[in-house]
């Protein structure tokens, strides 16, 4: 090992330092060798290596010229390939485009240069028509040096940590990938001054982190060794109120491999992180860890429809959303930024790309959302981000204030806003009853892909224009969802500037399992099994509540009367069950998410002697319900 790191710290070979990922140092010598090279093909080949050295280093604009001079000088599809993503990087994506058709027409059976051709397509009309519905201030902060700086999260008070390889850092060698200094984490205090956390750096690298809900415990990433073979980066915990104890290294599992980006949920019961351990889906996934008596469990790949073949990195928390950054997933260049929640415990939602322009076609990362903002009518989010899109500098951080923009009326001498108020209350499941009055908070709202949160309160107001459909979800952990649909009506002639208002009391249904409730109306004639028209209604209504809750499952039960004898009887009830299930099934819920079952005789609602029931007795006693079950 002696040995080897006394070679690697001499090392003159380009192709060498290239395969050790010394991209910095890779990048000089080969541009040493490009200029003393004589042949075309030996310098189409070495400009190749440049443009690939300064792709991993993140400059993508001298990335771009290396991989055209490369082009130029010898002309292939791998070249061309190469030279095509960097443009798209370069958000030159009609160049891009042409330069994907190209490969389209030269190699065929290769969906993936038409899919690149339309994500690029796509990439451009969205940089030209912006979301109409709102507006994006994005400014560099004056922290960013011509170094690095990435990774920004709050703290307490509004305090903001980053890391930075500037100047200044505790580690004194320089990191051959990028040519940098070593990283240290960063605080910005309220008057914007800078301080670094001696506390927690090293001579190491240190990089992203997060902290935990009291704010006193950090966890970061530490990365040993660098330049001397192999290292793997891991994730370690610290007790801020204890200045000179040991970080923690956290025992996540994964065996030999990069371990980063720790996302720590307010919990402090649940850490996202990224990996390229064994196993995974692509280069970088994320995993997730749940902490079961002060211990980690060993992280399990988060998600098929998040993890691709790429690298998903850098998550970070916002309440119960989780944002991260992919390359692979449809995007705009590099990496690129998304949102998703989890839908249960092994669920999550398809990812959401965040709007342009805080994602570019450069390297956009890191998304923290201020925790302590509070919306107002027009500005509805402030958040920090990390991006290399400035590519006179490294990383560097942004700022982003999203602002709503109010939809656009007919001009008129006085004007109509619209606002829809919801409240929101628990109710007995299936009963309506809200008398009790019982609030809910912290209620989530899905409107379109946006997501509003109660909070600690129980209303929330929902702006809208005229004739405008507005579609709700509304979900709270433990409860079933509820959607509603509400349309506000243009309003003409107005003698001043009005606020129509539209006040909505949701009540919540709190999921109870293994209880059955009544489909009412749901009866069979004597002796069958075929649904009656009349039945139809109430399952319709189990439908939608099925289509709402789409993580939901239910367990289908009938019941007969007591005539016939008690196996007749089961065997009947099955059929109904089945016959309920199958209706549901016909309307598109999959199979899998519904069981039956049949009680016979054995559970009447109405208990009377065979011989002297009613026919409106037996017929409340031919029944079928259901049930949420796990």
């Amino acid at each position: 090992m002696l040995l080897t790191s006394c070679i690697y710290k001499g090392i003159r070979n380009p192709y060498t330092a290239y395969e050790l990922k010394r991209y910095s140092l890779a990048a000089n010598l080969f541009i040493n060798e490009y200029n003393s090279s004589n042949t075309v093909s030996k310098k189409a080949e070495i400009a190749y290596f440049i443009a690939d050295c300064y792709d991993y280093m993140g400059k993508y604009d001298l990335s771009k010229q290396w991989f055209k001079k490369s082009y130029d000088l010898e002309k292939s599809n791998k070249t061309l390939l190469a030279y095509a993503y960097a443009l798209k990087k370069n958000e030159q994506y009609q160049d891009a485009m042409d330069a994907f058709a190209e490969l389209n027409n030269e190699i065929q059976g290769m969906p993936v240069f038409r899919k690149e051709a339309n994500l690029c397509k796509l990439a451009k009309e969205i940089k030209k028509n912006k979301n109409p519905n709102f507006e994006y201030l994005i400014e560099r902060l004056s922290a960013s040096t011509e170094a690095n700086e990435y990774s920004p999260v709050y703290g307490i008070q509004d305090l903001l940590y980053f890391s930075s390889d500037r100047i200044g850092s505790q580690g004194v060698k320089k990191y051959d990938w990028s040519g940098y200094f070593y990283s240290d984490i960063y605080q910005i205090n309220s008057n914007g001054a800078i301080f670094n956390l001696s506390n927690i750096n090293t001579k190491d690298n240190e990089g992203s982190c997060c902290f935990n809900s009291k704010f006193n415990e950090i966890y970061f990433t530490r990365c040993s060794n660098l330049n001397v073979g192999s290292y793997y980066c891991q994730i370690y915990s610290k007790f801020l109120n204890f200045s000179n104890n040991e970080a923690e290294l956290l025992d996540l599992g994964g065996g030999i491999s990069n371990t980063i980006h720790p996302a720590l949920h307010y919990s402090d019961s649940i850490l996202i992180y990224s990996s390229d351990r064994e196993n995974g889906k692509g280069k970088y996934d994320l995993y997730i860890s749940y902490k079961r008596d002060d211990r980690w469990t060993v992280g399990q790949n988060l998600s098929e429809n998040i993890n691709t073949e790429g690298n998903e990195k850098f998550p970070v928390w916002y309440k119960d959303t989780l944002y991260f950054s992919s390359d692979y997933l449809p995007g705009f260049g590099g990496l690129d930024l998304f949102k998703t929640w989890r839908l249960s415990k092994d669920v999550w939602s398809a990812p959401q790309r965040l709007d342009y322009p805080i994602n570019s076609g450069a390297d956009d990362f890191s998304y923290c959302i201020n925790p302590n903002f509070i919306r107002s009518d027009s500005i509805v989010e402030k958040a920090v981000f990390s991006s290399n899109r400035n590519q006179k500098y490294g990383d560097d951080l942004f700022s982003v204030i999203k602002i709503q923009l109010q939809p656009k009326i007919e001009a008129r001498d006085y004007t109509a806003s619209y606002q829809l108020v919801l409240r929101y209350f628990k109710i007995k499941p299936y009963d309506g009853s809200i008398s009790d009055k019982e609030i809910l908070d912290s209620v989530t709202i899905e409107m379109n892909s946006d997501l509003i949160t109660t909070g600690h309160s129980n209303s929330a107001i929902i702006y809208s224009g005229p004739n405008q459909h507005i579609k709700l979800r509304s979900g709270r952990r433990g409860y079933l969802n509820h959607d509603i649909e509400v349309k506000f009506d243009s309003v003409f002639n107005l003698a001043s500037d009005t606020i129509i208002k539209k006040e909505l009391d949701i009540g919540l249904v709190p999921v109870q399992f293994n209880k059955e409730y009544l489909l009412k109306n749901v009866y069979y004639d004597l002796d069958k099994f075929d649904i009656r028209e009349d039945a139809k209604p109430a399952l319709d209504e189990l439908y939608q509540l099925m289509i709402t809750n789409p993580a939901i499952r239910v367990l289908i039960s009938s019941h007969t009367d007591c005539r016939a004898d008690f196996e007749y009887n089961l065997n009947l009830s099955k059929l109904r069950a089945k016959s309920a299930g199958e209706y549901l099934i016909s309307k598109g819920i999959l199979p899998e998410r519904i069981e039956y079952k049949g009680f016979g005789e054995s559970a009447p609602v109405l208990r009377c002697k065979c011989e002297e029931c009613s026919d409106q007795q037996h017929q409340i006693n031919r029944r079928s319900g259901f049930q949420i079950i796990k």
